[in-house]
């Protein structure tokens, strides 16, 4: 890799390398911004009034979700148990609601063996809406059912229909995977017509490439998985 190369990996450099134990994988851009796009506006009726009440993410890593994020949310609060370089470092599960509000939408990509555990701690703190960021197949499992499912069922499932390909530790711009993820999502007050046929079940048209942004891998790196011919690399050749 060259040195010009490595220098478009600076935000993930920045960021302190996390235990093999916290599960992190880094969420595309793209994915987050297909829930505002495509799947928070099939719930809310006012996303104007969502956005003023600000976001969430309570595993935020090295900011890949929390970041887009901030381009929609006029706040977002990033904390992680891990300092990947946010200003808040703290175990969200040991968190608890207090006299001091928090953001009214929690959006996060929690660690898979425990996510049930952390759209349980999400839902204690009664916000508008909690999404996740979840293997399909997640949504399976009777331990799951009976522990999560049956006492908060969600309100809706957005089902990928592209793959969201995610790789330990970093962002690469163009892994594949076989994995198929979805965004499930619980919300406090639902209309009355979401409430009557929950849980809600939409696809997410594909739009990776509609909602992919050049600037996302010179933020977030990604850059050693692209040819050296490839136009963002010669941008960031001019650049340096």
């Amino acid at each position: 890799m060259t040195a010009t190369v490595r220098s478009s990996l600076a935000v993930m450099n920045r960021r302190h390398s996390p235990p093999a134990g916290l599960d992190f994988f880094p969420t595309p851009p793209w994915a987050t911004r297909a829930l505002l796009v495509h799947c928070l506006p099939q719930l809310v009726k006012s996303m104007g009034a969502l956005r003023k009440r600000g976001a969430w993410d309570p595993c935020c890593g090295a900011g890949h979700m929390s970041k887009v994020l901030g381009g929609f949310f006029w706040s977002v609060l990033e904390s992680d148990v891990h300092p990947y370089g946010q200003r808040m470092v703290e175990d969200f599960l040991i968190t608890c609601p207090g006299p001091n509000p928090r953001p009214q939408t929690i959006v996060m990509n929690p660690p898979f063996n425990k996510a049930a555990t952390f759209v349980k701690h999400a839902l204690s703190y009664r916000p508008a809406i909690v999404a996740a960021l979840v293997r399909s197949n997640w949504l399976e499992g009777q331990t799951r059912h009976a522990d999560l499912f049956l006492k908060n069922p969600p309100t809706a499932v957005f089902q990928f229909v592209e793959r969201v390909p995610m790789v330990a530790g970093r962002w690469a711009v163009n892994a594949k995977t076989a994995t198929s993820y979805a965004w499930i999502v619980w919300q406090r007050d639902p209309a009355p017509s979401i409430a009557a046929a929950a849980p809600l079940f939409r696809w997410i048209p594909p739009c990776r490439r509609e909602l992919s942004r050049d600037y996302d891998i010179l933020r977030f790196g990604g850059c050693s998985d692209l040819p050296r011919n490839h136009p963002i690399i010669r941008a960031l050749e001019k650049a340096a």
